[in-house]
Order: structure tokens, then sequence, then C-alpha cells
């Protein structure tokens, strides 16, 4: 037979998508909860009692881990994107990142230059916002290839970035630069 653990507590509420970090602790977003829970390989709550809070935090969705091992979480509710160090800390202020065509984000891939590329529902675009904080795909963020409801992002080792478009059932692939490369006209 198998055993099965069940986590609870933690601050745990609504969660999806789980990246794993280099210690192999697991990092929640847990919509529900406004807040990141981490939670070690041994099974011990790493983020305290109600996970991390406050750094913008608001309705978090995608997590993905840098080479650094900062965690970066899009926030659909506040249209932000948080960033914190691998012990917890808010690197990206207060607020977290905004502007840079934020709009209904949801999910994070990390490139090989450290740069976060967010697909934006609301706007149907994907934001791409350096290592340092700096928006690097202008006001309203990359667009154009058929972008429609882009709800995840991949990045494939030649750096070229890949988004489905969940209202149009395709996808388009962006340079490293962010120009469209295929996708529907």
């Amino acid at each position: 037979f198998t055993i099965m653990i069940v986590y609870t507590g933690g601050g745990l509420g609504i969660g999806k998508r789980i990246p794993i970090d280099g210690a192999g602790d697991a990092w929640l977003p847990t919509h529900g909860g406004h807040s990141i829970v981490e939670i070690s390989s041994s099974g011990s709550f790493l983020s305290g009692a109600n996970g991390y809070t406050g750094g913008g935090l608001s309705g978090p969705t995608g997590v993905a881990i840098d080479l650094s091992g900062d965690v970066w979480t899009a926030n659909g509710t506040n249209n932000s994107v948080t960033r914190l160090s691998s012990s917890g800390s808010f690197v990206s202020g207060t607020n977290g990142y905004t502007g840079g065509g934020l709009s209904l984000p949801d999910g994070v891939a990390i490139d090989g230059s450290g740069n976060a590329w967010i697909p934006n529902i609301g706007g149907s675009s994907v934001s791409e916002i350096s290592a340092a904080g700096t928006f690097l795909s202008g006001a309203g963020g990359y667009s154009g290839g058929g972008l429609s409801f882009p709800e995840s992002i991949a990045i494939d080792g030649a750096g070229n970035v890949w988004i489905p478009n969940y209202a149009a059932s395709t996808v388009t692939e962006l340079s490293s630069s962010g120009v469209v490369l295929s996708g529907p006209t």
C-alpha cells in the first residue's frame, strides 16, 4: 500500500503551481491566503503559521525560482509581481513591481539572464522584468502574435518564450527580446 502525507496549516490556502528550490523546499502561492508558503523537504513550514505576507502579495498565482534562489510570483488581484529572497524577505519592496503592462498576471518564467517573464490575462500581453526590477517590455508589455488570454509561460533552451493562448487555442513564440517568432496573425 502507499502512505500519503497531507500538509495542513502554515497559511495554506488555494494553491497552484509549486516550484521546488535547490534545497528541495516547495514554494506555494496561496491565492485565498494572499501569501507564499515555504515547506521544507522534511515537511516543516519555513514561512511560519501564516506564510510570507506583505510585499504586494495579493492573489498570487504563478511562482518561479531564479538562479540566485529568489522566488518570483505574479499577483493577479493587484496587478503586480513580488520577488522574495530565498530567506523570505521582500526584494521587490512594499508593493511589489507594478506597471509594465501587468494586468491580471498569471504565471512566471525566468530566463537564462535572470529576467522574469509574466503573461497578462487582462492585457493579452507578456511583461518582462529584469533581475534589477526594471520593465524591459515597455509600458504595455509585449503584444501581437495572437496573444489572447495567456495563462502560463515557458522558456526553451534557446531563450525563446512560449505562451499558450487560452482564448484562441493557439501558441505564440517570442524571441528573448520579445519579437514575435510564430503565432496566429
